[in-house]
């Protein structure tokens, strides 16, 4: 699930409807629920940021799509991981503690 997330995250443009789906069917045969497919949202959307910041630069574009994830699926900001929702613009920068 969280690797179906974290692809769909770095796409340009994901069906959000299918998605939710997907994962909710994942989850029913998984014996999982709802807060099943939210920790899924979080990890994969969580991987995409690490997997765009490998490189130790992420491109506006990349923060971009992974921002209009976040907010199109109306992730919890609060839950995340301060270091994952925060984007550096510059190299040299470094999150806020």
């Amino acid at each position: 699930m969280i690797a179906i997330v974290a692809e769909a995250a770095r796409t340009h443009n994901f069906n959000e409807h299918r998605l939710r789906l997907s994962l909710a069917e994942i989850a029913r045969r998984s014996y999982g629920d709802a807060d099943t497919v939210n920790e899924a949202l979080e990890a994969g959307w969580k991987q995409s940021v690490a997997h765009s910041m490998a490189d130790g630069i992420i491109t506006q574009q990349e923060e971009n799509l992974l921002r209009e994830f976040r907010d199109r699926l109306a992730m919890d900001q609060a839950a995340a991981d301060p270091k994952a929702i925060w984007f550096p613009r510059r190299c040299g920068d470094v999150p806020p503690t």
